[in-house]
Parts: structure tokens; sequence; C-alpha cells
């Protein structure tokens, strides 16, 4: 197995991605691919992708930058065999190499296997916040 971030010209393999885990057929990864603050992260054998990460680079007002890590999934069969580990390590490797002061994502509270398995990459519990979501905003394009 191994860890690769895609990038331009990977339009095909994020494809891939989305078709496995998301069911997507209509997918246009080039304007993310190639955003220099986006990022996919994938797990791969020879055979095919069996995880992957994706998120963003996020500048402050101050200058400083984090990263978001939108989200994390591995193959159910390729579970508890270091994968989503070698991916969030992978996406940590990133934002130090991006000059970001911190890594963060969200999951749900309740989810203690989550919780659990980000503890134990040394991922620290941050104070208890809500997420609210403004949805189906009119962004000028049909969809």
């Amino acid at each position: 197995m191994r860890i690769r971030r895609l990038g331009i010209g990977d339009g095909a393999a994020l494809r891939e991605v989305l078709a496995a885990f998301r069911g997507y057929e209509r997918v246009e990864p080039d304007d993310f691919l190639s955003d220099p603050n986006s990022f996919v992260m994938i797990a791969d054998t020879s055979e095919n992708i069996i995880g992957w990460a994706y998120g963003y680079i996020l500048s402050r007002p101050e200058g400083q930058h984090s990263m978001l890590i939108y989200e994390l999934e591995v193959e159910a069969n390729h579970r508890r065999r270091g994968v989503a580990s070698q991916l969030i390590s992978s996406c940590v490797d990133l934002a130090n190499e991006s000059g970001c002061y911190q890594a963060w994502l969200l999951t749900e509270r309740d989810n203690s296997p989550a919780m659990e398995f980000y503890s134990a990459t040394n991922a620290r519990r941050g104070p208890d916040q809500a997420i609210l979501i403004w949805d189906q905003l009119d962004t000028g394009r049909q969809q």
C-alpha cells in the first residue's frame, strides 16, 4: 500500500475515488485539484484505491494557516490495518510542510470509535462547539 497526494492530471483517480466511496457518477475534479489550498490523499494498492482523505488549507486574517481535514474514509475490509493512521499522518505532514500552525477535523461527539482513533494519532479534543450550516446558497450556478 502507498499513500499519495493527487494533483493536476489525477482527475481519473479522483473520479474513481468519488465513484467508489460516494457513488458519484458526474465529477468535475479539475478545479479542486488545481487549487493549491485543496488536497486529496489516497491510499492505494496495486489493484485499487482503499482509502482517502481530503481537505483545505485555510488562511487566517492575521497571516496564519490551518488545515481542515474535511473527510477521511477507508474501505470496510481494509480498516484496522493502519490505512487511516497513514492518511492522517500524510495530512499532518502536508500541514507542516505548508506552514500550518494546526490541522483539525470535525466528528460527532458521540462517535466513540472515531474519538478513540483520533486520540491515538495524538489529536487533542477541542472545545465543544456547535456547527451551524447554511444550505442551498445561490451561487449563481445551476445544479
